[in-house]
């Protein structure tokens, strides 16, 4: 073990001073920052050699001090996340290895072991009581493998392997995150010493990534990811002495085993850098090593000459040189930088917030380094492509075998049945690829074509695909968002992201950094982040751009779809394949077996060979193909009828075989348009609404409810089935509902046949609240005529406080010319926010009384059990001012404001900005005056609630055995609620009672997500990739999984899933050009209705796949006997093709009608892994071919009949006969019927 290197001589006196100092009188970093700018001004008269000013150069420095104070503790906090991401990335490449490794070993259990009875102890899970907890470490240490799991990835999952390809992404992204920090804040802001700790377990860390290696054997090289690593862990042993240290303490054994610098020995400049890193290693190491011990010693003969030569000149510049060149200009890599405030992102994109951009030739930099602001082109298939896949298919292959046999046995009207078989399926196959391009052409309407961007100080409109990180865009109400923004300021600023994470209600922005100890954060959660291709509904901002392209949310889908782009196979594909293979060797076997048997009976090997050939022909069943796509095709128009459309063909089939649906909630499980349901006056008096998202004022109503006093107890229970009237209403009801119409900018009309309602989905809902009790905008107005001979309609709203996400609150100020002369101010918002400017409660005879601490305890219980039950609470309160105090307030603005000398007619930015901020600060004043002392009225509880029938779809899913699992970005305790309410959480069973979210899925490998028992049956605050993972995690699994989803967050999974199901109604264009199943009614019910067809296809398909094929035994027996005993084979080539196309077809397809079985859907899935031919179906096989073997010989015999052989004379004599009818005697004649009514 080497010796620890000793304190870094090289850092100056003044700096180790500083240090010392800052250590022991310094715990507040402002007073460190002091410390390190005195030290600095201190030093500006020291002549130094240098570029650039070093005025210039210590001004720079203490601006960026000024951005960053908090020094090296941000420092070692973004680098302690990027350790555990590195470590997460290095554990989840070692299961992948392990669950490789097991499963080969599994296989040749299973196939060469014996058979052992299966134990309790064996059906016992691993691990079953797992627990996730959102500050557990990313991965767990503990084995979470269970047998089960390994088992299960059979069909699947050896299809398409333990990919790493989406790991290694996020590992790339993590070095180049490292490689930031290391540049701008560590390089740049001068930090040479950091936590020992946290030096070592990144040293480790580096050593193990940087090890890593892709391809094949004979082409094997360092991942870019691996390349990264030794780059950057030669830059901290240049920068930071801890890290020197760290690394002093390593055996030289394992820095030459992590290091592998013979394989890094290669190009010039890597050359180069492999002998400076064998000068920094040794430095750190101390005295008593030599180069050759970082060297294996088979290698050292080739490199000695030029590692010595370096080391000579490394001897005479010791400063100049480093393994990683000092970079001028420091991009910071695409991020969302939630964390980071706005002094932060100004200095690392060094941008000025008011001007923007102000050099051209930077814009153009930034272009050439990030690329334009455009969604990735696809790589379109070329029609050749798509008919040569096509056509490769093994079934078709077969067919193809088929046709040239034919065809060389002249055999040409069989070649020709065949061929046009092949065509007609490879026609079908190229239309259905064809249309499956077009998700990725859907996504281009998301892209917005300009934006409004400051440069060089002004505001112009460019080409959106031209925008850079670092560029300051303005967006407001009505504007698409032209690339991934970090908010620098706003103004009641909301969103609507539908399109990314599928929930309706808009989302209120803010500037504030949001610290978390992980760099992925729920999209949901992303308050200061604007998303390309989101609309604004209300307010204005300005942002940095910090993502564009394809590193955009939006991107990411984008690129997830187009690298999905392969056909799926389902499992009849799947097992078809396996068993085309054993008819393969089954025919060239028994071709050499009537080829040989022939030869050494004395024939001549040419018959022979054709004899062969018909044999081969005879195994391969021809109208397979024919017969699956007519059977599908006809349940495809079933299906049809019954709401569902489906795209692909095979899609049909695949439904048969699910064994797991992932369902978004929003819109899919739900009605998708949010109600009141529930209301708790002020009085603690509940009542609830019936057809609460019906938008019609005509359908339902308000129904009484239990009370709950303030006192603990229950006084009452007076539900009642009759709905509320007007006149029955107490005061505190009618108080609230009046509350819901005029605090309220929503409209709800009678559009195209039907109730619409246009603005906030929450707003409207209020306000189909108050029209259902009969309570509208008509039925309270009045008209005042004034002095002037004008007319005003009342009640009119004189002022309006926007919601914003600070306050969590909307205010109005009504106007309903009250007798007293008073103004009427209304508000809404968060319970705890409206509670906060509450002195007081409205009684139900309109008196106020005092709201006690008791009381708001008792409210708030109120509103955690609402929440509980998967509503969305709202707080209603109210209270009244005299008019004249009203109209003093208008008239009153912030001190210093009234007359403002920098305020002037131009245009400028400046000025605008000014202007800005008076109007924040007047909205302020406004604010405080009307919100508070205000009185409570009541609750609000709104909710998206089940649609009709699907609990019970849900329990017929189940008891069919298929998992329901619920996908959705929305909070967990909604998305937990709604789930217990349609079964498909369910705490009385521990298979059926997970729920997690999709900060805690980040904590997962995907090994560890496969291992975990049970499998969770909730995901919430999930966001597009989320999706993706689950499903990929799934067929892993061994699941034949179908994913449902209406947005564009959920076209990824849609298209990566075994069976997508889009929605007709409310789906995107995108995800149902992404989806194999479009459901006409968005209607979750549907999809059980297309399951259950899915396995009657399914069943018929093994039905005549079993005819078929006792038909063609047969035919191979008879052919084996006659070759055997040497007799001329009973049938030639076109015979058979006659009997397997003409004879057997249409009987075949008569199977495909066939209705279903019985109690269909109380059976579990048919296994992914089992194949077409079992036991349960081999042995009627056997039978059924003995059985036909008569058959055969009746055709043989009829074929000597046949029309062509039928006397002259006979034909001559019964001219009133046709030839059918002629045809007929003569076999009676010749006692030939029994044969044929045996056929």
């Amino acid at each position: 073990m080497a010796t620890p290197l000793p304190v870094d001589t090289t850092t100056s006196k003044s700096a180790a001073t500083h240090n010392a100092d800052a250590d022991t009188n310094y715990s507040n970093n402002q007073d460190l920052l002091q410390v390190i700018i005195n030290d600095i001004s201190s030093d500006l008269n020291v002549n130094t050699i240098n570029p650039y000013p070093l005025k210039n150069e210590n001004q720079e420095y203490l601006k960026f001090l000024s951005a960053f104070p908090e020094g090296k503790e941000s420092v070692e906090h973004q680098l302690d996340i990027y350790v555990v991401d590195m470590f997460a990335f290095l554990s989840a490449k070692n299961k992948q290895k392990s669950a490789k490794l097991v499963k080969k070993i599994d296989y040749f259990k299973k196939k060469y072991s014996k058979k052992r009875l299966i134990t309790k102890k064996d059906l016992q899970p691993k691990n079953s009581q797992l627990e996730l907890k959102k500050n557990s470490p990313r991965v767990s240490n503990s084995s979470l493998e269970s047998s089960e799991t390994t088992d299960s990835s059979s069909s699947c999952g050896s299809e398409q392997s333990y990919e790493v390809s989406d790991t290694d992404i996020s590992l790339l992204e993590t070095m180049e995150n490292i490689q930031y920090t290391l540049d701008f804040r560590i390089k740049k802001g001068k930090v040479n010493s950091l936590d020992i700790s946290l030096m070592r377990r990144l040293c480790d860390a580096l050593l193990l990534v940087m090890k890593h290696e892709t391809g094949s054997f004979a082409k094997k090289k360092f991942a870019s990811y691996a390349e990264s690593a030794f780059y950057i862990f030669g830059s901290f042993i240049e920068e930071i002495a801890e890290f020197r240290q760290a690394v002093s303490e390593k055996d030289i054994s394992e820095l030459r085993i992590s290091l592998l610098l013979d394989k890094r020995f290669n190009t010039e400049s890597q050359k180069n850098a492999v002998a400076i890193m064998v000068r920094i290693v040794l430095f750190c190491l101390g005295e008593g090593y030599d180069w050759r011990d970082l060297i294996d010693p088979r290698k050292q003969a080739t490199m000695q000459k030029y590692i010595e030569k370096r080391i000579e000149v490394f001897a005479n510049d010791r400063k100049s040189l480093h393994i990683q060149e000092r970079k001028v200009d420091l991009y910071p890599p695409p991020a969302l930088y939630s964390d980071r405030n706005i002094a932060k992102l100004v200095a690392m994109f060094n941008v000025n917030v008011d001007s923007g951009i102000t050099d051209n030739e930077e814009v153009n930099k930034r272009l050439e380094h990030y690329g334009a602001n455009e969604l990735p082109q696809q790589d379109k298939k070329s029609y050749f492509k798509i008919i040569f896949d096509q056509l490769s298919d093994f079934m078709v292959v077969l067919l193809l075998i088929a046709v040239i046999a034919t065809a060389i046995a002249k055999e040409y009207n069989s070649s020709i049945v065949l061929a046009v078989v092949i065509i007609l399926n490879t026609f079908i196959g190229v239309y259905e690829e064809s249309k499956a391009s077009k998700a990725l052409d859907s996504l281009k309407s998301f892209v917005v074509n300009t934006a409004k961007v400051y440069r060089n100080g002004s505001i112009s409109l460019i080409d959106s695909k031209n925008l850079v990180p670092g560029d300051i865009v303005e967006i407001e109400e009505g504007d698409s968002v032209p690339a991934d923004l970090r908010l620098i300021e706003c103004s009641r600023l909301s969103l609507v992201e539908t399109i990314l994470t599928g929930e309706s209600i808009p989302v209120m922005k803010s500037v504030e950094s949001i610290r978390t100890n992980t760099n992925r954060l729920a999209l949901g959660d992303s308050f200061g982040n604007c998303f390309m291709g989101t609309l604004v509904s209300r307010g204005r901002g300005r942002g940095i751009v910090v993502r564009t392209g394809s590193s955009t949310e939006i991107g990411k889908i984008s690129k997830a779809i187009s690298n999905n782009q392969t056909s799926k196979k389902t499992p009849l594909q799947k097992r078809l394949h396996k068993l085309g293979m054993w008819l393969v060797i089954i025919a060239i076997l028994l071709c050499a077996i009537v080829v040989i048997a022939g030869v050494a009976w004395g024939h001549k090997f040419a018959p022979m060979f054709l004899s062969g050939l018909a044999l081969a022909v005879s195994v391969i069943p021809e109208g397979l193909v024919a017969v699956t796509t007519v059977t599908m095709a006809l349940a495809v128009r079933r299906a049809a009828k019954k709401q569902a459309i489906v795209k692909r063909l095979v899609a049909v089939e695949v439904l048969g075989s699910v064994t797991c649906i992932c369902s978004d909630k929003t819109g899919t499980l739900t009605e998708g348009q949010m109600g009141a349901t529930e209301i708790v006056t002020s009085t603690l008096q509940s009542y609830s609404t019936q057809n609460s998202t019906d938008l019609n004022p005509d359908s339902g109503g308000i129904l009484i409810g239990s009370k709950l006093g303030f006192s603990a107890d229950i006084k009452s229970n007076t539900s009642s089935s009759t709905f509320l009237q007007k006149n029955n209403m107490s005061f505190s009801l009618l108080e609230l509902i009046k509350i819901c119409l005029l605090c309220n900018n929503s409209q709800i009309k009678f559009v195209d046949d039907k109730w619409k309602g246009f603005g906030d989905p929450t707003e409207f809902a209020l306000l189909s609240l108050a029209l259902k009790a009969k309570m509208s905008y008509e039925s309270i107005k009045s008209k005042f005529t004034n002095p002037d001979g004008t007319t005003t309609t009342y009640p009119k709203k004189l002022h309006e406080n926007p919601f914003d996400s600070e306050r969590k609150l909307m205010t109005v100020v009504i106007d309903n010319k009250n007798a007293d002369k008073n103004v009427d101010i209304y508000a809404k918002g968060a319970p705890e926010q409206i509670l906060k400017i509450c002195t007081h409660r409205i009684d139900d005879n309109g008196s106020l009384q005092k709201l006690k601490n008791s009381d708001i305890k008792i409210i708030l219980h109120e509103c955690e059990k609402m929440a509980k039950r998967g509503l969305r609470v709202l707080g209603l309160a109210a209270k009244s001012e005299s008019m004249s105090n009203f109209e003093t307030m208008m008239k009153e603005v912030p001190e210093n404001d009234s007359e403002n000398p920098n305020l002037k007619a131009d245009d400028s930015f400046k000025n605008k900005k000014k202007e800005s901020e008076i109007q924040e600060q007047i909205a302020t004043y406004r604010i405080k005056w009307a919100e508070g002392d205000l009185a409570f009225v009541g609750l609000v509880g709104l909710t998206d609630p089940p649609r009709k029938g699907v609990k019970e779809a849900i329990k017929n899913c189940q008891s069919a055995g298929i998992k329901v699992i619920m996908i959705t970005g929305d909070h967990l305790d909604t998305a937990s609620a709604i789930a217990k309410q349609i079964g498909i959480l369910q705490p009385n069973i521990p298979e059926m009672d997970r729920a997690i979210t999709g900060p805690d899925l980040d904590l997962l490998s995907d090994e560890t997500l496969a291992s975990l028992k049970p499998f969770p049956s909730v995901f919430a605050r999930v966001s597009p990739d989320h999706k993706l993972r689950i499903i990929k995690t799934l067929q892993k699994m061994g699941h034949i999984s179908a994913m449902t989803g209406d947005g564009v967050n959920d076209a990824p999974a849609v298209r990566q899933a075994d069976i997508g199901i889009a929605m007709g109604i409310g789906g995107t264009e995108i995800t149902k050009d992404a989806s194999d199943i479009v459901l006409l009614d968005d209607n979750f019910s549907t999809i059980i209705m297309a399951i259950e067809e899915g396995r009657r296809v399914f069943d018929n398909i093994l039905k005549f796949i079993l005819y078929l094929l006792s038909c063609n035994t047969a035919e191979i027996i008879l052919f084996l006997m006659a070759s055997v005993v040497n007799v001329e084979l009973p049938m030639p080539t076109i015979m058979v093709l006659w009997a397997n196309i003409i004879a057997d077809v249409p009987p075949a397809m008569s199977v495909g009608l066939e209705p279903q079985e019985k109690n269909i859907l109380k059976r579990s899935p048919r296994s992914p892994s089992a194949g077409v031919l079992n036991k349960s179906i081999d042995n009627p096989l056997s039978s059924l071919a003995i059985s036909v073997q008569p058959d055969i010989d009746a055709i043989k015999k009829v074929d000597e009949y046949t029309h062509d052989n039928i006397p002259d004379d006979l034909i001559l004599s019964t001219p009133g006969l046709t030839a059918k009818e002629t045809e007929t005697a003569y076999y009676e004649k010749n006692k030939i019927y029994h044969w044929r009514g045996d056929l």
